[in-house]
């Protein structure tokens, strides 16, 4: 099994020869992988998508795309990190400098012996792995930051505009009372106004204690691609 997840690694393989392709073939069977062989480049990038592998194993000289054009697609277009392994017959310094510059992982020439073959695998899925947790820690510790501060700037709202809201329920009860001691004209429509004032208030100050209450927290969408922390009340608000 691989150290990539639970299930076994799902590796794809392009190699022109079909003399190689066996060798690779042999060289991993045993390992438990998932593998998917093709005979070509063009192929190679067909099978990607549905495929999903975790790591490719791409002859550089091969009919239609390139090792190396695949490699340079596939390091555009995924969307995690997907180790390669390059294989050539070619062992000049400006072919590996080459693959290692179009985002190959590893580079192998042939002939290859099929323990280091296997052992390279296991090395660059390792990697894989080591680079999928580090991703999840970071995606763990991006969430309980905006959690963490989703409460204190939630506390700090709260704290803020706790008395001024205070102080305008005070008012309108305040304004109830002397509106029934007074001989106002409108006297039941500045009741009226008082008492949507304060049902207002009231509202905010469900709000507020909401926010007080802040530890972790959800999002609704806002205006546009916006999203805002959801603060519903529930009921009638």
């Amino acid at each position: 099994m691989s150290e990539v997840s639970s299930r076994p690694a799902k590796i794809l393989i392009a190699d022109d020869c079909e003399h190689s392709r066996n060798l690779i073939e042999l060289a991993l069977i045993e390992e438990g992988y998932d593998l998917r062989i093709c005979e070509d480049g063009d192929q190679a990038l067909s099978a990607f998508s549905e495929f999903q592998p975790d790591m490719l194993i791409l002859d550089v000289q091969m009919p239609g795309a390139s090792g190396i054009e695949v490699c340079r697609w596939v390091k555009s277009h995924a969307t995690s990190f997907t180790p390669t392994m390059l294989l050539t017959s070619q062992a000049e310094l400006i072919d590996k400098v080459n693959g290692l510059d179009c985002g190959a992982d590893e580079y192998v020439t042939k002939p290859f012996a099929l323990p280091e073959l296997a052992a390279r695998t296991r090395a660059l899925l390792r990697i894989k792995d080591l680079t999928n947790r580090l991703q999840e820690t970071q995606s763990l510790l991006a969430h309980k930051e905006r959690e963490l501060v989703a409460s204190q700037v939630a506390g700090a709202a709260a704290h803020e505009l706790g008395q001024p809201l205070t102080a305008m329920l005070l008012n309108c009860q305040l304004l109830a009372k002397l509106s029934e001691r007074s001989e106002i004209e409108s006297k039941p429509e500045l009741i009226d106004v008082l008492t949507r004032i304060e049902k207002q208030c009231k509202i905010m100050d469900h709000i507020l204690k909401a926010l007080n209450e802040v530890d972790s927290y959800r999002t609704r969408s806002y205006v546009g691609q916006l999203e805002i922390v959801d603060l519903s009340l529930g009921g009638d608000s």
